[in-house]
């Protein structure tokens, strides 16, 4: 569901039962995937498929959780780039923080091993994601859209960061391949405060 919510289910047997992004990030145990299949009917989207998640609040993910993949491209109708020029990346889920207050984070990761792909971020003036602790080691962000429309063209949103690097080493945004490969777009991109935290291997 694109609702923001937990109720404290998520994938119950129950007939009505919905589990939301947010349900599935306080559920997720370290090791897991949090997979979309969000219904085509659902309120939060489109006629295209594309649905939106409006977090009022950022999503946290504690140090006490590891090795977390959360998989934009699992939601039926995305598929990764495949272009060694250019992007044909197409995307159906989006966190769209315009609804939030000024300088919120959409997601918020202290843990280390996390793989976010597959997901455009709409922003107000926080940032798409924030790595918060020095434990937030070895993480990967790629393919993702920030500041841009599912469309990969058109900027959306305003202010923040794509990705704030605030703690941890060892994170790799974007990679070698087509398919790794992010967009940024107006003010959003890679931010590394300064002086940078002591963690060691930052890059």
């Amino acid at each position: 569901s694109t609702a923001n919510s937990d109720d404290g289910t998520c994938g119950s047997a129950l007939p009505l039962d919905e589990c939301t992004f947010r349900e599935a990030a306080n559920a997720a145990l370290s090791g897991d995937s949090i997979d979309f299949g969000i219904p085509g009917t659902d309120a939060g989207c489109d006629v295209n498929g594309v649905c939106t998640i409006m977090p009022t609040n950022p999503v946290v993910f504690p140090d006490t959780k590891s090795n977390i993949t959360i998989d934009g491209y699992s939601q039926t109708g995305a598929s990764e780039n495949t272009l060694a020029v250019g992007n044909d990346a197409v995307l159906k889920v989006v966190i769209d923080m315009s609804n939030g207050l000024i300088g919120v984070d959409a997601i918020q990761i202290a843990g280390g091993g996390f793989v976010v792909k597959g997901v455009a971020f709409t922003l107000k003036s926080g940032d798409a994601l924030e790595f918060t602790a020095d434990t937030a080691d070895g993480n990967t962000v790629r393919g993702n859209f920030v500041g841009v429309d599912v469309d990969g063209v058109n900027p959306v949103g305003s202010g923040g960061n794509g990705v704030f690097l605030n703690g941890g080493s060892d994170n790799l945004i974007g990679g070698e391949t087509a398919a790794a490969r992010n967009v940024f777009a107006g003010s959003a991109a890679v931010s590394i405060p300064w002086p940078p935290p002591s963690s060691p291997g930052r890059r």
